[in-house]
């Protein structure tokens, strides 16, 4: 079984991961990914290719704050970066899905799972979600900023109707780290059968 994992921002995706974690699942997180992919030397030579040297560290890494910084204050200059990691990152959950058996069961965390059409690769997809109100509070707190980026950020992804309106399963975090455990544990007991 494979369960895509996605939510909006400041929802307790990360958490609900942890808690798949604990309970002896294998979690394959895509902001993960991606790091391993942008790390690697034939990446990096495609980004410096692409974005200069301006990009590396003195020791000739990835200077990810640099890079951020370049990209997302250009929305062509990020669509040349997704179009370098998202296609390896893509494979990278393509050969896990290939190499899973059926009884193992598997998380994909990933936050465009939807945007990008990998909900493909999945059995069932769960959404975890959060009020507005609520998310814009952990993100301030999280994040520390203000209300307006927060809603910015909040507001600049895709609906989280359209996000509920494709998932098999969905999940409300409004409450407590306790009450979202008992909840996805519920779920996990569910889709097993009743079995732990």
């Amino acid at each position: 079984m494979i369960l895509g994992l996605t939510g909006g921002i400041a929802s307790g995706k990360s958490t609900v991961s942890g808690i798949f974690r604990e309970a002896g699942l294998a979690v394959y997180d895509a902001d993960a990914i991606a790091r391993e992919v942008s790390e690697t030397p034939a990446v990096i030579e495609e980004l410096t290719a692409t974005f200069g040297a301006g990009i590396l560290s003195p020791a000739g890494d990835l200077d990810r704050a640099a890079l951020k910084t370049l990209v997302f204050s250009d929305k062509a200059r990020l669509a040349r970066l997704n179009a370098v990691i998202h296609p390896r990152v893509i494979a990278r959950f393509e050969a896990i899905k290939a190499a899973a058996s059926p009884e193992d069961w598997t998380v994909f965390d990933i936050p465009l799972l939807f945007e990008a059409g990998l909900e493909r690769l999945c059995d069932k997809v769960l959404v975890v979600w959060s009020g507005k109100e609520t998310q814009m509070a952990r993100l301030m707190a999280r994040d520390g900023i203000d209300a307006g980026l927060a809603e910015a950020i909040i507001d600049a992804q895709a609906p989280l109707s359209e996000k509920l309106a494709r998932a098999d399963l969905a999940v409300n975090n409004d409450g407590t780290p306790e009450a979202l455990r008992t909840k996805i544990l519920d779920l996990l007991r569910a889709l097993k059968g009743g079995n732990p």
